[in-house]
């Protein structure tokens, strides 16, 4: 992460913070630098100095999170290849809202929601379409008139009145002189992601800790979903949803590891376990249950691993 990612980063900890979040750090790479959570409110967000730079597999991995712990992906930055990151404008990648500090601070401090969105072919308003037609008919105004006023066709007036298609900028800014009204409708930052069908299959995985692990997981009766680029590395799920971690004990990342992870599950309060390649292991470590590689062996059935993480769990 680069100095100016950094202090990126403490500007929106602190934006967080000052409208009632509580914010949980994950400091070492991963498709999300943080979580924040005010209620029942979740939000998972990358920052990013140069936007562009998210890719695809970050993207995934990031969707995925917010799908399983039903939680709000964001990406906050500073610019893309070209221009900075406008103020009041919410930008997409990989379908995840992208937006200034400018923006995260208008919308959480100053109430002041975003009106213009960004897409190919340029800037775009969501436009209260029924508001727009019912001013219109109370001035007794025609479509045809009111169309050759804005320099602007029949047909693409008739879509703004009555379907949900985006309105670029300056027409915008045309209906709203005309009228003198605002019609333009607030962007949300907020997207409900849908599942995904694209899974990592539990053969392919590469090393070989992690595929015995999940694949034992899988045959004791769990539905495990593999992550990458996390701290973690499989959603586990019967009942309860499990977030699990697997790690060598040789590891020196192995507690940091657990130290985010236990931040992370109790966010989004869930439960969370760590398997590590020893014969015989702690408890617990930072309060994450931490399963032994010859207590993975002598598991059965989902009952066994819930006995064992409720076993070593600690207030």
């Amino acid at each position: 992460m680069t100095q100016e990612t950094i202090d990126l980063v403490k500007v929106i900890v602190e934006i967080f913070k000052k409208s009632g979040f509580d914010v949980s750090l994950c400091d070492m790479r991963s498709c999300y630098d943080m979580v924040a959570k005010r209620g029942l409110f979740t939000i998972i967000v990358k920052v990013l100095y140069n936007v562009d730079s998210f890719s695809s597999e970050h993207g995934r991995e990031m969707k995925k999170i917010a799908y399983y712990f039903n939680v709000f992906p964001l990406i906050v930055g500073y610019k893309t290849k070209k221009d900075a990151l406008e103020e009041g404008v919410v930008y997409s990648r990989e379908d995840i809202p992208v937006i200034s500090v400018e923006t995260l601070e208008n919308i959480l401090l100053n109430d002041i929601p975003p009106l213009v969105y960004s897409e190919r072919g340029g800037l775009y308003v969501k436009i209260d379409g029924k508001r727009l037609k019912r001013e219109r008919e109370k001035r007794g105004l025609s479509l045809g008139y009111v169309a050759d006023a804005l320099n602007i066709s029949k047909s693409a007036l008739y879509e703004y009145e009555n379907t949900e298609k985006g309105v670029l900028l300056e027409n915008a800014i045309k209906l709203e002189e005309f009228f003198d009204i605002p019609v333009a409708r607030p962007i949300s930052i907020l997207r409900k992601i849908e599942k995904e069908n694209e899974e990592i299959k539990l053969e392919d995985l590469k090393k070989s800790l992690e595929r015995n692990v999940l694949l034992k997981l899988h045959d004791a009766g769990f539905k495990v979903v593999p992550t990458e680029k996390t701290p973690f590395n499989a959603v586990v799920k019967e009942r309860n949803i499990i977030i699990t971690g697997i790690g060598e004990s040789s590891s020196r990342l192995l507690k940091k590891r657990i130290r985010i992870v236990r931040d992370f599950s109790a966010m989004i309060e869930k439960d969370a376990m760590f398997i590590i390649d020893l014969k015989r292991g702690p408890e617990n470590i930072e309060g994450v249950p931490i399963l032994s590689k010859k207590e993975l062996e002598e598991i059965k059935d989902v009952e066994d691993i819930f006995y064992l993480i409720y076993s070593k769990k600690t207030d």
